[in-house]
């Protein structure tokens, strides 16, 4: 079994996941204080580890042990995993698409997200941050064993089958974050805790929403799972994981079986351009993307109908290239996210060279509509350049088949 997953949680909420192993932390020998503490966080840990499997169904490790850290610890041996490269693709490719600010440093931000944490769970231990955690709010601090101790379980009893994509990563997460928060709500009830409401997620920026998507859409996806068949029906989600943000959203789509579009990308000049990354995005972050610049309705509706995507990012020494393709089920869908692009473009400020295709000061954009398709290009190349190479380089291949993936 694959038992490295590491899942960390933050002050105010349960947020973000990060895929590193962490090692043991010898403390200096602890103060009067210290040790009540950790006797304190000791005792409730244990009676909560005797009790999970009990609401679960299915028990963690005996052996498994609480590690008391600090938050200097925490940004020590954490806050140094970063994958600095695929961070700095990523805050390329949210500012092209107008999520985030051309100031925001996105790796400053993960960091600091990191710094943030109040528990963690890798293999059978699990992990609490003294200055966040506190073992005498009862209530709180048995919500937060349990969820961590459900994610000792997953890694005792089924495989990390995290997939490659945006899209199915968050999937994955929802999945194990949904059960972790259901499963903590079921034993705070079945020991008289009234669980606390998780909090309203509108005030968040665009890049927050992204993150916190297991726990805004999670657990009520797991919460259908379980009432349509019980821990067998989530169980056996891990043999057959939800595969997008769209299943997770509408998890009648999962439990139909309904599944989505490969849809492929024909490669510039490999001698010309550099592939960087290709992706599936995913229902949600159309959404997050819509609703940085409009209004929640229009950007609900303007999402619903997703098919399938992929996102190609190129780079040379002029700048970069990307190609955004997006399957929608109907022509309908199709023209209400068109519209919402062009809506978005006059809010954020971008000028209207022609229909469908708009400049901003360091960037064009060119979106294009076929039926149920839509292809959205940003490029930094020079404009006439740009329009050129882009006719040539994508056309579309004979048949029904979407566009080719760059590989």
């Amino acid at each position: 079994m694959s038992k490295a997953w590491v899942r960390l949680a933050t002050v105010a909420i349960i947020c973000g996941v990060l895929g590193f192993s962490v090692g043991l932390y010898l403390s200096n020998p602890f103060s009067f204080e210290d040790l009540e503490y950790t006797w304190t966080a000791e005792n409730l840990f244990n009676e909560v580890l005797e009790r999970i499997g009990d609401v679960r169904g299915l028990a963690p490790s005996s052996d498994t042990k609480l590690q008391v850290v600090t938050l200097g610890w925490v940004e020590e041996n954490w806050g140094a995993c970063h994958n600095v490269e695929e961070i700095q693709v990523m805050e390329k490719i949210y500012k092209a698409l107008f999520i985030i600010p051309e100031n925001v440093d996105l790796l400053e931000v993960k960091s600091r997200q990191t710094g943030c944490t109040v528990a963690a769970a890798s293999e059978n231990k699990v992990y609490v941050v003294k200055e966040y955690f506190n073992p005498h709010e009862r209530g709180k601090a048995i919500g937060i064993l349990a969820h961590e101790l459900t994610h000792v379980i997953q890694g005792t009893h089924f495989e990390n089958s995290e997939p490659y994509s945006h899209d199915g990563k968050q999937a994955w997460s929802a999945l194990i974050e949904g059960d972790a928060g259901l499963t903590a709500k079921k034993y705070l009830e079945q020991t008289g805790i009234t669980p606390e409401d998780f909090q309203d997620f509108t005030g968040y920026d665009p890049l927050t929403k992204l993150w916190l998507f297991p726990y805004q859409y999670g657990e009520s996806f797991v919460r259908e799972l379980f009432e349509a068949g019980g821990w067998n029906e989530v169980n056996h989600a891990y043999l057959n994981p939800p595969e997008t943000a769209e299943q997770i959203m509408h998890p009648e789509k999962y439990l139909k079986g309904e599944r989505y579009v490969e849809v492929r990308v024909q490669p510039l000049n490999e001698s010309s351009w550099n592939l960087v990354k290709t992706d599936r995005l995913g229902e949600h972050f159309i959404l997050v993307m819509l609703q940085a610049h409009l209004p929640k309705g229009e950007a609900l509706k303007s999402a619903e109908g997703w098919n399938g995507d992929n996102l190609t990012y190129y780079e040379n020494k002029e700048g970069y290239n990307l190609f955004w393709k997006i399957l929608w089920d109907t022509e309908e869908d199709a023209s209400e996210f068109s519209n919402s692009v062009n809506n978005l473009m006059l809010e954020v400020g971008a000028e209207k060279l022609k229909p469908n295709l708009w400049k901003t000061k360091s960037q064009q954009i060119k979106l294009e509509t076929e039926a149920e398709e839509t292809l959205i290009i940003i490029s930094q190349i020079d404009s006439n350049n740009f329009i050129s190479e882009l006719k040539n380089s994508q056309k579309k291949e004979a048949g029904n088949a979407p566009y080719n993936v760059a590989s």
